[in-house]
């Protein structure tokens, strides 16, 4: 009988030894999992900052980014848990490789050389993202128009609207550059009117 109690006495310590040993296991597998996960969503610990835009996540220099009359929500995610507070500026310039050539007041002008663009867009910075605002009545001419206003100017006869016209650049405080390539989309948002409000 004695020997049968110490036989289990020494059964007990093995039980939990061994559940001290899967638990150890199940820790350090998903350890393991986090830092997968980890390297795959900084790019190899290399990118702790990204941009999201209608759900999606943008790629360091992303290209044919498509923005619609109104506004266009842009999220900011800060996956590096050492960097602190950060600001940014965002900057809406020319895009260099996308130029044309135009005229104001009958003089040859070039839409690589317009300068900053950034106030006719409407940018409103958040502390989690940014919003950019196309104004309904947007067209590129209407742009140009903005920016010489009281000039006249003239678009080329064949002009390309589907081009990424548009470079945005969001800088952030700890040196990481985000740059955009962009176009605005041709289709404007209907506006519904409330029959009953109509007076005639």
């Amino acid at each position: 009988m004695a020997k049968g109690v110490n036989g289990g006495a020494r059964a007990a310590p093995s039980k939990i030894g061994t559940a001290v040993l899967v638990l150890l296991l199940v820790v350090l597998l998903a350890a393991a999992g986090c830092g997968i996960w980890y390297a795959i969503a900084t790019n190899g610990f290399t990118r702790f900052i990204t941009l999201e835009y209608n759900g999606k996540e943008l790629a360091q220099n992303a290209r044919q980014v498509v923005l619609n009359h109104g506004e266009n929500e842009f999220g900011i995610r800060n996956m590096n848990p050492f960097s602190g507070e950060l600001t940014y500026t965002v900057e809406i310039n020319p895009n260099a490789e996308e130029n044309f050539n135009f005229t104001v007041d009958g003089n040859p002008a070039a839409f690589s050389r317009v300068g900053e663009l950034t106030k006719y867009f409407g940018v409103e910075q958040g502390e989690g993202g940014f919003t950019v605002t196309v104004p309904q009545d947007y067209t590129m001419e209407w742009l140009l128009s903005q920016v010489y206003a009281g000039s006249e100017v003239e678009m080329p006869e064949e002009f390309e609207k589907d081009k990424d016209y548009f470079e945005m650049t969001v800088e952030f405080s700890d040196g990481t550059d985000i740059i955009l390539l962009f176009n605005v989309s041709d289709k404007v948002a209907s506006i519904e009117i409330d029959p009953p409000s109509i007076i005639f």
